[in-house]
């Protein structure tokens, strides 16, 4: 009888930890690495629109300062914020050349009506947040129109030429429609406004994930704890090595990088920490 009752007992933790694992993993995981980095399983993109966009990236691999962009466009967020999708996917891709960490991911949901630049922090201190708000905008009209190839190919060739134009190379075959004869000192007041706001915002998301990671470790414990009093006496036959938390856990973030592989090199950077904007139409 006592026997049975340490076996429920065991049974329930491993339920309950079973719940917890589950909890924590059913927020938004990033799909696999597509080839070129360009994930549109809804073919909302153009043939023509994925080969500028992969040219882009090409030409960009063979220069000094390499600048790599991502494109994930979707019907639906499914319910997630576009910034936790967006900055997810850009970390899981690892977009950008180690080293040099300059990466962006440009994100459009349709039936959400939304979008987003996701830059990494290298790429922020030369293309600020006040700027991909400004490129965002300038693809507003053609989202409206249910052209999202366009929308998508305005931002990154606004993104390439931003990048581009303040070093010696310049993107001279990407053509912005971004007017930057804006009055100098104001934009220069908005950029300084909107680098306060992204540092801050930051750090108050470093914070909110720090808090979910102690959360988590603590429900691990707890989970352990309770494990140890009441299932820790069952039969003497169960592998000391095993247990619901145990097997190989193999790592299932490094599959993708065998996968979509191109010629350009790249997806091996990183430094992700929020910055870009978001918009909507």
């Amino acid at each position: 009888m006592k026997k049975g009752r340490l076996f429920k007992h065991s049974l329930l933790v491993r339920l309950l930890g079973l719940l917890m694992v589950f909890l924590f993993l059913s927020a938004f995981t990033a799909p696999e690495k597509p080839e070129y980095g360009i994930y549109d399983p809804d073919h909302y993109l153009t043939d023509e629109t994925i080969s500028q966009i992969r040219e882009l990236n090409n030409v960009n691999s063979k220069k000094s300062e390499k600048f790599q962009m991502g494109v994930y466009v979707v019907k639906s967020l499914d319910g997630e914020t576009i910034e936790t999708v967006a900055n997810e996917t850009a970390r899981a891709w690892k977009i950008g050349y180690s080293g040099d960490n300059h990466g962006v991911l440009i994100v459009v949901a349709v039936e959400d009506r939304k979008s987003r630049i996701e830059t990494s922090n290298n790429v922020a201190s030369k293309i600020t947040d006040y700027q991909t708000n400004r490129f965002l905008k300038t693809a507003r009209p053609y989202f409206q129109k249910g052209d999202y190839s366009n929308g998508v190919l305005s931002i990154a060739n606004n993104l390439n030429y931003m990048f581009y134009s303040g070093s010696s190379t310049t993107a001279s075959s990407s053509k912005s429609s971004y007017d930057y004869t804006t009055n100098s000192s104001r934009l220069r007041e908005l950029e300084r406004y909107a680098g306060e706001r992204s540092s801050s915002r930051r750090h108050r998301k470093s914070s909110s994930s720090d808090g979910v990671i102690v959360f988590g470790v603590l429900i691990y414990f707890i989970v352990m704890i309770i494990g140890f009093l009441f299932g820790g006496r069952g039969s003497r036959g169960d592998d000391s090595g095993g247990g619901w938390w145990g097997g190989d856990s193999s790592d299932s973030g490094s599959s993708w990088s065998d996968s979509g592989s191109d010629s350009s090199g790249g997806w091996d950077g990183g430094g992700f920490d929020g910055g870009g904007s978001s918009d909507d139409w």
